[in-house]
């Protein structure tokens, strides 16, 4: 939509300069950042993936963490190979999604089948039981998501909702290969019960008075309610972020924050689920300081003049 595509095409932007940082300015192939980005998307509609939402809601952060993290691993593969990968996941998680995603050699002209290279994923618990790919029935478009055989699609999802802890064992097996070698891009991402504060974050510059909206991602314990508070003075002290910011809807995402007049950057958010040990914080201090109000005039021909007022503690 009009609004979906310059979002993607920005925050790809993003994550190939976050790349370039860490890899010595060499970009990033578009099927490792497709697979970071669809592989962290927040999960809506039916669960797994469906033919409404994809794979979820993008969620930017949780992509370049997984860059970040080196979350992901890439080779080459040709007919009958297998390549085994191990990752641990630790106790207290809620799901791990591990996807594998490639570019496919193109097709022929008007093939009955458009897939050329066909590689498989499956990932095994602890406990030797084996999990295949979540695929879609086409004919019955609104049925959730089953594991199965993937001959159809280049990106293939495994997800384990309540994951053991433990050693998970992924392969990748290259079924048919045709026009090889073919490279991918193998990511996963453990999602952990408990809070996260999206907003603010850190870096923000927020104005007194004004209202902005503290946005958090909770799970686990879901029936409890939050606390949202601030503190000025980098975690010394916290305050109630408003009327009612002691107990929370248990569904909400967010709270309504009227920002405070005390100029400081030593700012925090922090979310905690009442009642339980889940909580977090900004990662950065984030400021308060006034806006600045500015005039313009032209003093004479060819110029133009700026006036504000001095704001205080700037």
């Amino acid at each position: 939509t009009s609004m979906a595509a310059p979002v993607i095409t920005g925050v790809t932007a993003l994550l190939q300069e976050d790349h370039r940082k860490l890899h010595a300015g060499a970009n990033a192939k578009a099927a490792l950042l497709k697979a970071l980005m669809c592989n962290t998307a927040d999960d809506l509609g039916n669960p797994g993936p469906d033919y409404t939402y994809g794979f979820g809601m993008l969620n930017a952060g949780k992509a370049a963490k997984a860059l970040e993290d080196n979350r992901y691993f890439s080779n080459s593969m040709i007919t009958s190979q297998n390549h085994p990968y191990n990752i641990v996941v630790p106790a207290g998680a809620r799901r791990l999604k591990v996807m594998l995603v490639w570019a496919d050699h193109p097709a022929t002209a008007n093939a009955s089948v458009t897939l050329v290279n066909d590689l498989d994923l499956t990932v095994t618990e602890p406990s030797s039981l084996v999990h295949l790919p979540l695929v879609l029935n086409p004919l019955q478009v609104t049925n959730i998501a089953t594991e199965g055989a993937d001959h159809t699609n280049n990106m293939e999802q495994v997800v384990i909702n309540n994951p053991v802890a433990g050693t998970y064992n992924i392969n990748i097996n290259g079924f048919a290969i045709p026009q090889g070698p073919q490279t991918y891009f193998l990511t996963y991402e453990v999602d952990m019960n408990g809070v996260t504060v999206e907003y603010p974050s850190g870096g923000e510059t927020l104005v007194p008075g004004e209202t902005e909206t503290i946005r958090w991602t909770a799970y686990g314990d879901e029936s409890n309610t939050f606390t949202v508070e601030y503190s000025d003075n980098n975690g010394s002290t916290w305050n109630a972020a408003g009327a009612g910011s002691n107990n929370v809807a248990a569904s909400a995402r967010s709270f309504n924050f009227t920002v405070p007049a005390i100029a400081s950057n030593n700012y925090l958010i922090r979310v905690s689920r009442n009642t339980t040990a889940y909580t977090d914080q900004s990662d950065l201090n984030f400021t308060v300081l006034g806006q600045p109000f500015i005039t313009g005039t032209i003093p004479c021909e060819g110029y133009a003049q700026l006036n504000w007022a001095a704001i205080a503690s700037a």
